[in-house]
């Protein structure tokens, strides 16, 4: 009975205090609105009738007792109401997902599924190697078919005004067999200078390859194309434990951006170091929608990874340098550039040409290969049709694997479709042309490692894929 008693007390001082307050603000409102009304009332006796004076005052107090209670209904709503939590600055990704969160608590969820079906047309093999002709026809087959190409569940939280989260795990994976890149993103935000410095420590993206840093829910095309796999597989683009430290140096914080960071890279295990890799990136905006960039990462060692406990046969080196170690990986020193420049007009037309070149330190899989240069250029545009929303797209791709030799060149082309029906549904069709210079080793070769390259053969792939968002 006393703790009701006392709950009953707490509740009728709130509502005092309630209406205390709505009192106070509907005295400051008719305080300030009495006395324009009273200065009209008298210029409008003073120029015309008493009768139609007093019309003219009746309409102007209800017209004022009508502002009075919405005002203080407003200000019953400003009591009620919480106040707003600020959210810390977010650097500008230009392409991340748009669509919003699920709340859940302090935690805020995003998920996108991406399911494909895939079907390509490969050019017959006359590779004179026993065996070799089926071997390069059946690997260019290998992709196609039904696939679920993602599966992404986004985790992120905020507890502080300048401490996030953020986790991104990719269950399509686990589709494959493979724990392999489950982890897409793992890292801890934290904000030292609002606005200005961004610090970010975990498993997150290298600054290269504008393909690598777009969200895989924003792609116009169905595949980010070989030059930015390639990057990828040499350890240039994609993602790597590390830090990095996002800065804005120019007055307007939008102008310019960029990006410090040190990475694992090949520096792990026997051979760990605190900094495997370094990169950086810088952007600048130069007018509205024109952004222009560039970019560099540098593998500081160079390492060999005897894995004198390794038992698979598809680890297995061709001509191991000893062979005590046939499983041994190595890894080359080197370094790797980029250049691009974007613009977007408005939401409806995109373009974006960029050009990465470097070395090649895959040093057990290059073929005497040492160094690459790819350029590409991209295209779209959307159009809105009724309630959807249609956006074509073209890119055209040229690749060199291998600068020193006259083999390795591939020329690209691709079309593709994109029906957006909603923010969380859209479909989309892929044709891709790739054309292969003759003797052209796979750039990832098929396990284990043969004593002769396999060739790539010319290939054109539809892809029919459909993503959800939630």
């Amino acid at each position: 009975m006393r703790a009701q008693a006392v709950g009953e007390r707490a509740a009728e001082t709130s509502r005092i205090s309630y209406n205390h307050h709505r009192i106070s603000y509907f005295v400051k409102v008719r305080a300030g609105l009495r006395r324009p009304i009273l200065r009209f009332n008298r210029d409008c006796m003073a120029q015309k009738g008493r009768s139609e004076s007093r019309e003219v005052r009746s309409f102007l107090w209800v017209v004022f007792a009508m502002c009075a209670a919405s005002s203080t209904q407003l200000a019953a709503a400003q009591a009620v109401a919480p106040p707003a939590v600020a959210r810390s600055y977010e650097p500008p990704e230009r392409l991340e997902p748009a669509v919003p969160d699920v709340q859940l608590g302090p935690l805020e969820l995003h998920t996108f599924a991406q399911a494909r079906y895939r079907h390509g047309f490969v050019a017959d093999s006359d590779n004179p190697r026993p065996g070799y002709a089926f071997a390069e026809e059946y690997w260019a087959g290998q992709r196609d078919g039904w696939d679920l190409r993602r599966l992404y569940l986004r985790v992120t939280g905020q507890p502080t005004r300048y401490v996030s989260g953020k986790l991104v795990v990719d269950f399509a994976r686990l589709a494959r067999g493979s724990l392999n890149g489950f982890i897409r993103q793992a890292y801890v935000r934290i904000i030292p200078i609002e606005k200005r410095l961004t610090l970010d420590a975990g498993i997150i993206k290298l600054p290269y390859s504008l393909m690598k840093l777009a969200s895989s829910a924003r792609l116009e095309l169905a595949d980010t194309g070989p030059t930015s796999d390639l990057a990828r597989d040499l350890g240039y683009a994609g993602r790597d434990l590390g830090v990095r430290a996002r800065i804005a140096p120019l007055a307007k914080v939008k102008r310019m951006q960029l990006v410090l960071g040190a990475y694992r890279g090949h520096a792990y295990n026997e051979h760990d170091s605190p900094v495997g890799a370094l990169a950086a990136r810088a952007e600048l905006r130069v007018i509205k929608g024109l952004y222009v960039g560039g970019s560099v990462v540098h593998h500081v060692f160079q390492h060999s990874y005897k894995r004198p406990f390794e038992t698979s046969d598809r680890q297995e080196l061709p001509e191991p340098p000893d062979p005590l170690f046939p499983r041994e990986q190595a890894w080359a020193r080197g370094t790797a550039w980029g250049a691009d420049a974007s613009y977007r007009y408005k939401k409806r037309f995109f373009v974006r040409a960029e050009g990465l070149w470097g070395d090649r330190v895959d040093v057990d899989e290059r073929y005497g290969a040492r160094a690459y240069f790819g350029v590409y250029g991209l295209a779209a545009v959307r159009v809105p049709v009724n309630k959807l929303v249609l956006q074509p797209a073209a890119r055209v791709e040229w690749l060199d694997a291998d600068l020193d030799h006259e083999v390795g060149v591939r020329r690209v082309y691709t079309l593709a479709l994109q029906v957006i029906f909603t923010s969380h549904v859209r479909f989309l069709l892929d044709a891709t042309h790739t054309d292969v210079q003759e003797q052209s080793p796979i750039l990832d070769q098929p396990r284990p490692l043969a004593g002769f390259p396999y060739f790539e053969l010319d290939t054109t792939r539809v892809t029919a894929q459909v993503q959800f968002e939630i």
